[in-house]
């Protein structure tokens, strides 16, 4: 829906039916293990509607012609001023693990694999779209669900047939997606394109005229000129 309105590029129906087919799999998986909590549900749905946000700004940049280091040293340097303020309520001389050569090593992988992340994020959207980002992020979430219906990774998982179902849905409607984005697309002359064409056509035709009149006035220029007195 982001991109529709909010850039301007409509999916297509094989799209938006892969879309649905993806969140009814997540809901169905979902359905025997539903909790509601207000506050849980409101910080998501932000978490969500300003990530999508920032995913629809980056793609606008890189439509206006900004490279994707430029946008990953803004996003840096806004993320440090940000989480800088942070500093005010942690104190740093609290923490006693600085010296110990393992978190450092974890600390610097983090911080190493936190800007690959990024940096195939803004690859991504580069080169598909927002929407493909958010699917390969969904379709990552339904394979590591069915890693874990096998019992890996997380011995605690309590095996349904609901679960595994919406699962299942899910992972065919990324397929689906995939799909549609990548099958061949029929060639559609919208209503811009229409009239440019149309608009070139007539300043051709004029000029064609135009060139013809100037043609006829020499010839008869000439004739003139030619015949005896």
């Amino acid at each position: 829906m982001g991109q529709w309105y909010y850039l301007n590029k409509k999916p297509t129906k094989g799209v938006i039916f892969s879309i649905v087919v993806m969140i009814l799999g997540a809901v169905i998986a979902v359905g025997d293990d539903l909790s509601f909590d207000a506050l849980g549900y409101g910080m998501v749905t932000i978490n969500n509607i300003l990530t999508a946000y920032s995913q629809l700004e980056m793609k606008r940049a890189i439509d206006l012609g900004w490279s994707k280091i430029d946008i990953l040293f803004w996003s840096a340097i806004i993320s440090f001023f940000v989480f800088g303020l942070q500093l005010f309520h942690f104190d740093v001389s609290s923490f006693s693990a600085w010296d110990n050569g393992a978190f450092r090593t974890a600390f610097m992988c983090s911080v190493t694999l936190g800007f690959i992340i990024n940096w195939a994020i803004s690859w991504t959207i580069e080169k598909n779209d927002a929407l493909t980002l958010a699917v390969a992020g969904s379709t990552k979430s339904a394979i590591m669900g069915l890693v874990v219906c096998l019992g890996l990774f997380d011995k605690t998982y309590i095996f349904t047939w609901t679960n595994f179902t919406g699962l299942q849905i899910s992972a065919m409607g990324s397929l689906i997606y995939v799909y549609f984005m990548h099958r061949k697309q029929p060639y559609v002359i919208t209503t811009n394109i229409k009239t440019g064409l149309e608009k070139m056509a007539i300043e051709n035709t004029t000029n064609i005229k135009n060139g013809l009149e100037k043609i006829d006035i020499e010839n008869m220029k000439v004739r003139t000129q030619a015949t005896p007195v």
